[in-house]
């Protein structure tokens, strides 16, 4: 029995979110912000993948439960 494994979303240049050469931006509402700023714990509302060597954003998700492994 062969696994199936998930095929994720590349860059131009080849790197996909898990490479190092890839940064994540997360994005926070406006009490979020202030909650971070303040030191309180907030999950981000959207989060974005985004290569450092070719600078393209590739990936995006609004997944719940991929929202919550990063909880700030």
């Amino acid at each position: 029995m062969e696994a199936t494994a998930e095929k994720l979303k590349t860059c131009s240049c080849g790197h996909d979110r898990k490479s190092p050469l890839v940064v994540r931006r997360n994005k926070y509402t406006f009490w979020g912000n202030i909650g971070l700023f303040t030191g309180i714990s907030v999950k981000p509302i959207h989060i974005r993948y985004q290569c450092v060597k070719c600078n393209e954003i590739f990936d995006e998700t609004t997944d719940p439960g991929e929202l919550n492994k990063y909880l700030m």
